[in-house]
C-alpha cells in the first residue's frame, strides 16, 4: 500500500512538473528585419547610424526593457511604448568611427517577460578620412568615363582567370550584356588577351582598388554558377550599401538584406530590369 501511495505521488508531481509551460524565448515574441546591419564603409571621425527594426511575433503587447551598447557604440534611442502584436518597434545604434579598422559591434536586446538576452550587430569598416575623400573623387572621375550614353553602370570584381570567374564572365558576356544594353558592364580584376572591350562591356584589368569602382556603380552583379562558401566580393558591394543580384551560389552564407536580390540563373536578366526600371 506504501509504495503504491509513493507511486501516485511521483506520478503527481511528475504531472505538475511537465505542465508548467515552457519559458519564453527572444524568437516567441520577436522577430527582427535583420539583426546583421553592415553599416558599410564608414570615413573615420563621422558617426554611422542604423535603425535595427523588430516586429512583436507573440499575441501580447512586446516591450523592449533594454537595449545596451558595447564599447564604441550608444543606443540613441528605441521605442519605449509597448508594440502591439503584428506592429513593429525601433533601435537606433550609432557607431563612432573613432579608429580605422574592421569592426563587429554586438548589442544587447532585452524584453519584458523573457528571460533571454537578443544579441544585434553593427558590422563595418572605418576607412581614413583622407582615404574617404580620395576614392570619392576617383569613383567621380570613373563614372564620367564609363556612364555616357547608358541609364545604368554595374560592376563584377573577379580575376577572370578564376574557373569559377570564367564561367561569370562568360554569363555576362554572352546572356546578360547583350540582353540589356541599356547598362554598362565593368568586370574589375586581372584578364587575358580574351577579354577584349565589346559594345556594352568593359574589362579594366588590374586595379589598385577596387573601392572607386564599387562606389561609382549603380548595383553591383554576381551571376556565379559554381564555387562554395562566402564570396567576399558580393561582402565588398554591400559594404557601399549597393543593390546586389546575385545567384544562390554567390550568396551562401551571407545573410538577406533589402540590398541583396537573390535569384536563379533563368531569372537574371528580369531581375536585373526590374532592378533598373524600379530605381530609375
Amino acid at each position: 500500500m506504501k509504495k503504491l501511495i509513493l507511486s501516485v505521488a511521483a506520478l503527481s508531481f511528475a504531472s505538475v512538473l511537465f505542465a508548467q509551460p515552457a519559458a519564453k524565448t527572444a524568437a516567441d515574441v520577436a522577430k527582427f528585419a535583420t539583426e546583421t546591419i553592415d553599416l558599410g564603409k564608414v570615413k573615420q571621425g563621422v558617426p554611422a547610424t542604423a535603425t535595427f527594426i523588430v516586429t512583436n511575433v507573440g499575441k501580447e503587447p512586446l516591450i523592449i526593457e533594454q537595449a545596451n551598447p558595447t564599447c564604441g557604440c550608444t543606443i540613441s534611442n528605441y521605442t519605449k511604448e509597448p508594440i502591439a502584436p503584428g506592429k513593429t518597434g525601433t533601435i537606433n545604434a550609432t557607431y563612432n568611427a573613432a579608429g580605422v579598422s574592421h569592426f563587429d559591434k554586438h548589442l544587447t536586446v532585452k524584453f519584458a517577460g523573457v528571460d533571454e538576452i537578443k544579441s544585434i550587430t553593427l558590422t563595418g569598416d572605418v576607412v581614413a578620412a583622407a582615404d574617404s575623400d580620395k576614392y570619392k573623387t576617383i569613383a567621380s572621375d570613373i563614372r564620367k568615363q564609363f556612364s555616357s550614353g547608358y541609364d545604368k553602370v554595374a560592376c563584377f570584381i573577379g580575376d577572370l582567370g578564376a574557373i569559377q570567374n570564367k564561367e561569370t564572365e562568360n554569363y555576362i558576356r554572352t546572356t546578360l550584356a547583350p540582353q540589356t544594353p541599356n547598362i554598362h558592364y565593368l568586370l574589375i580584376g586581372n584578364k587575358t588577351s580574351e577579354h577584349i572591350d565589346k559594345d556594352n562591356i568593359t574589362y579594366t584589368g588590374f586595379v589598385d582598388s577596387v573601392d572607386p569602382y564599387i562606389m561609382m556603380a549603380d548595383f553591383c552583379v554576381a551571376p556565379m554558377s559554381i564555387g562554395s562558401g562566402v564570396k567576399t566580393k558580393v561582402l565588398d558591394y554591400l559594404k557601399y550599401r549597393k543593390q546586389v543580384v546575385a545567384t544562390p551560389v554567390a550568396a551562401e552564407g551571407i545573410p538577406r538584406s533589402s540590398n541583396l536580390l537573390v535569384c536563379d540563373l533563368d531569372e537574371f536578366v528580369n531581375t536585373v530590369n526590374k532592378l533598373v526600371m524600379t530605381s530609375a
